[in-house]
């Protein structure tokens, strides 16, 4: 289900609703996971939007990126 919903929110572009639904999923479980985080990522840049903190989030959030989605940190999350 929270896959289905971060695949949602990637194709509408929609980064306010996923950003939306990750605060709810934090408040429900300890540890999102990787594939929440990466797909958040692919929400930002399906939009062609960046987020100067992204970078120090998932560092905080202890998560630990695939290949794929370290790239994408790299053009979101310019400083």
């Amino acid at each position: 289900v929270v896959r289905e919903l971060m695949e949602h929110f990637e194709k509408k572009k929609d980064v306010e609703g996923a950003e939306g639904f990750v605060e709810i999923l934090k408040k429900a479980v300890d540890e999102l996971g990787v594939d929440v985080f990466e797909s958040l990522l692919r929400t930002y840049a399906a939009a062609g939007r960046t987020s100067p903190i992204m970078r120090r989030r998932i560092k905080m959030e202890n998560v630990e990126l695939s290949e794929q989605g370290r790239k994408l940190l790299d053009g979101i999350s310019v400083e």
